[in-house]
């Protein structure tokens, strides 16, 4: 337990309390203009202004808080640590599957125009020589008229 114990100053002993005589009444103006001007560093970063506010706080709320942002920064990583594993595997699951299958439709696809390819020469050349068998009568003709 903490006892208080009152301490009075020696200078303020002696001192009959405040003057009635307006003779002495002096302008503390230039005083205090004189006293502004602190003895103390003038030099104070922001890091040191802030590293003081922490006594206004107590050990108790800072601990509180310290844990607090301890348990939801674990939460934070644990959660982006299992973000980036999930896309991780999913977009290579999805590179195992699509790759091959790209493969093949695109070769499914050379295969159909091949086919298309071969059935227009088979049109133009049934249009250019409507019958193979008509021809070959024909040409059995012209060189028989020989």
């Amino acid at each position: 337990m903490v006892r208080l114990e009152e301490v009075e100053d020696e200078a303020f002993l002696n001192e009959k309390g405040p003057a009635d005589d307006d003779d002495e009444y002096s302008d503390t103006d230039s005083e205090i203009s004189d006293a502004s001007d602190l003895d103390g560093p003038l030099e104070e970063s922001l890091a040191d202004r802030i590293a003081a506010l922490k006594d206004i706080i107590p050990p108790t709320t800072r601990r509180r808080l310290g844990d607090t942002y301890a348990s939801i920064s674990s939460y934070g990583k644990s959660g982006f640590w299992l973000a980036a594993k999930s896309a991780y595997a999913i977009s290579v699951s999805a590179l195992f599957i699509s790759v091959p299958f790209v493969y093949l439709m695109v070769e499914d696809m050379q295969l159909g125009e091949q086919e298309k390819e071969i059935k227009m020469r088979e049109m133009g050349n049934e249009i250019l020589t409507p019958g193979a068998g008509g021809a070959a009568a024909e040409d059995g003709k012209v060189r028989a008229s020989l």
